[in-house]
């Protein structure tokens, strides 16, 4: 078998593996086989992430080019593959025929050859007509439009764009070791084109991702790789020195070490209940330089820290991460309706269980990586209503949207993430 087809083999398994497992796209793509060498892996990430991106509108594609649907699931993903690179990767019409037919006999499906050789030629000979009909076929599952439609209605469209977009990437500098315009010039060094952000001092966005390994420095922690969004925590906190800090939900780690190169005085404690994604966080202090107390527990338990307080605490609830679908588009189809009520509930017990570790006069600061207001906005609301000693402080960005509580930043090209902040003082 050719590598060309084992790539595609290995990506239909994994594409399948997150539509009938609900397996993470993130997990599957850290283990890829030995075998594959950087530009395999850079092959199978694109074709995962495009069919999974834009799987309704290939499915209308492939309506378009048959009588009947197509029931067995294999044989529809490897068309839906194929039509995926006819399309968006302009791969060579013989090139993803041969490979197909060549996945066709390899799931034993050599029934099917003169039918898929049938419907990608269709799919070739009628591009732009077939293209044209499903323009307007939105690539969200039906719940989740109707909710960020109903959310915002004036932005939807952009949300749903954004969402199919690549998304750009963004550095933080550690400016205790380097300035952003010295590091500007160390990426200049290397070719790679990049520029300062005229609001956030630490960070830069890169013209085209790199690899991390291409950054300058990064092994002796001169830059990290994080979002606009996130990079907002510390301003938003109102850092101090001697501060103590939690964080709360920290893994892997990027808004903890942030807050300790902000200010590097902090007594930060970081929590999280996983012991596998905690490794990533003490990798990133370590290359840091950086120290903080780890702790594993399930904060939506009661009475964690009964005897500790804490000047500030950052809640970043876990969520629907309806916000970064661009940079996981598994979500859309990981996520269901029915998802959102109980993440909500989770949401309230954690602000109701860390509320009582903050001293009078600390900031809690609530974030999520969700563009949903059943996560947000209503989440903060019964909170307020249930805990008379927390008050709004009201947060803006030079990014984003006035809520009733907080602040929402909305995907934007070249702009940070989704995500939702609100600053309850105690």
């Amino acid at each position: 078998m050719s590598t060309g087809v084992k790539v595609r083999a290995w990506s239909l398994k994994t594409i399948d593996a997150v539509l009938s497992k609900g397996k993470s796209l993130q997990v599957l793509l850290a283990h890829y086989p030995e075998q594959f060498e950087p530009r395999d892996q850079a092959l199978a990430k694109q074709l995962c992430f495009g069919v999974l991106r834009f799987l309704p509108r290939l499915e209308g594609y492939l309506g378009h080019c048959t009588h009947k649907p197509v029931k067995n699931k294999k044989l529809q993903l490897i068309l839906l593959l194929g039509i995926y690179q006819l399309h968006a990767m302009r791969v060579p019409d013989y090139a993803v025929i041969a490979t197909s037919l060549k996945l066709v006999t390899q799931y034993r499906l050599a029934w099917a050859k003169k039918m898929v050789h049938g419907i990608l030629s269709q799919f070739i000979k009628e591009e732009a007509r077939i293209v044209e009909a499903c323009q307007t076929i939105n690539t969200h599952p039906e719940w989740l439009s109707e909710a960020i439609s109903s959310a915002w209605p004036e932005q939807a469209n952009l949300i749903f764009e954004e969402n199919d977009r690549k998304p750009p990437m963004h550095l933080r500098v550690n400016l205790q070791k380097i300035t952003s315009e010295a590091y500007l010039t160390l990426l200049a060094d290397e070719e790679i084109q990049g520029s300062a952000n005229p609001y956030f001092p630490a960070a830069i966005t890169l013209s085209q991702p790199v690899s991390v390994k291409a950054l300058p420095q990064f092994e002796v922690g001169a830059v990290s790789v994080q979002d606009l969004a996130p990079q907002m925590v510390p301003n938003f906190l109102d850092l101090q020195p001697e501060l103590k800090v939690l964080d709360a939900c920290a893994a892997p780690g990027g808004k903890t070490c942030h807050m300790l190169e902000v200010e590097p005085s902090l007594s930060v404690v970081a929590a999280d209940i996983s012991k596998e994604r905690s490794v990533r966080l003490a990798e990133n202090l370590t290359r840091l330089g950086l120290s903080a107390e780890y702790v594993c527990a399930d904060l939506s338990q009661p009475d964690i820290w009964p005897k500790h307080t804490f000047d500030r605490i950052l809640l970043d609830a876990p969520c629907s991460a309806t916000g970064v679908i661009r940079r996981h588009p598994d979500i859309k189809w990981l996520r269901q309706q029915e998802d959102i009520e109980a993440l909500a509930l989770m949401q309230y017990q954690l602000l109701k269980n860390l509320w009582p570790t903050l001293k009078p006069g600390g900031v809690l600061l609530y974030a999520t990586c969700s563009v949903l207001p059943a996560e947000n906005d209503q989440v903060i609301e019964a909170f307020l209503q249930e805990c008379p000693s927390a008050k709004v402080e009201l947060i803006s960005s030079p990014y984003g949207i006035k809520t009733s509580h907080g602040w929402q930043i909305l995907p934007t090209q070249q702009g940070p993430d989704g995500f939702y902040y609100a600053k309850l003082v105690k």
